[in-house]
């Protein structure tokens, strides 16, 4: 959880991150290493970089974080080394120079298209660098990576091509650029992305599935509660209420009544589309309970 104070992550609109959280739950997979301490040491370069107002060198913290001294040495360090990239990279120097840092952008009705199926979403992004004169920005990572090979692959690994799509299409820009500082040997990689290129349309090609998923999900919160309808005058009382949740399918059902000889409802969830089925009518009712079919 993010500590910083930025009312952005209090947003409700969907974000990569939030993709990346749904893929996780989807389609869980092994981790290597220690992705915690991971994301919290690139919280701390990245602030050292694009926000060093939150930054208390003194104390080693960043907000309310606390780090160790040998860890904002590391920082430090990987930061010097692209200080020095940047003397011969003038478009690096020009980013550091005159880029906007943190740079929040909001979409409320987001146009997407998934199988030939449009719908719409809230979305949002944060730019670690946003150059407003050129219309794009590009985003900074530490990495475990200590060749521009082991970089390249990575940007797949991790879907970083998924990142770079997404906060392309909210902008509407057609470049977008990855610099990365290894945390092994303080080299720096970059890669500039264009709008139709392989990095470009693989990571849209993700973004608009798990976009597809995510809205799939967020209309059945949304229609969350069906009620069933009294069947038949002489079954009386109470008839089952179904709750569909987007976490958790669940299923309550009344008391049978003595009296509720008559049709029992027989309810069939779907992961398209909820629908109720009425079965015949059995010439012992009263013995035979609801069946539920969970697809």
């Amino acid at each position: 959880m993010s500590n910083n104070p930025d009312t952005y992550y209090l947003r409700s609109e969907v974000s990569n991150s939030d993709l990346t959280a749904l893929k996780e739950l989807l389609h869980p997979r092994l981790q290597f290493g220690n992705r915690e301490e991971a994301f919290r040491f690139g919280n701390l370069v990245d602030a050292i970089i694009t926000e060093p107002a939150r930054v208390n060198y003194y104390r080693f913290t960043v907000d309310d974080t606390q780090y160790t001294e040998d860890e904002f040495r590391h920082a430090q360090e990987m930061y010097k080394s692209l200080r020095m990239e940047a003397r011969s990279d003038r478009f690096l120097a020009f980013v550091l120079e005159n880029a906007t840092t943190q740079k929040f952008m909001v979409n409320q009705s987001q146009q997407f298209e998934y199988c030939g199926f449009p719908f719409t979403l809230a979305t949002r992004c944060k730019w670690d660098w946003w150059l407003e004169a050129a219309l794009f920005g590009g985003d900074l990572k530490t990495t475990a990576a200590t060749s521009q090979k082991e970089f390249e692959q990575m940007i797949d690994f991790f879907d970083w091509d998924r990142s770079r799509a997404w906060y392309m299409d909210i902008a509407h820009s057609d470049r977008d650029f990855i610099y990365a500082i290894s945390k092994k040997n303080s080299m720096v990689f970059k890669k500039q992305i264009t709008r139709g290129d392989a990095i470009y349309n693989a990571g849209r090609e993700k973004y608009e599935e798990l976009a597809f998923q995510y809205w799939c999900l967020n209309l059945c919160a949304s229609e969350s509660k069906v009620e069933l309808a009294p069947a038949l005058p002489s079954a009386a009382a109470n008839q089952p209420q179904v709750n569909l949740c987007a976490s958790e399918s669940k299923v309550e059902l009344a008391p049978a009544l003595p009296s509720a000889a008559a049709n029992q409802p027989q309810v069939n969830l779907c992961a398209s589309k909820s629908k109720v089925e009425l079965a015949p009518a059995l010439p012992s009712a009263a013995a035979n309970q609801p069946q539920v079919n969970l697809v």
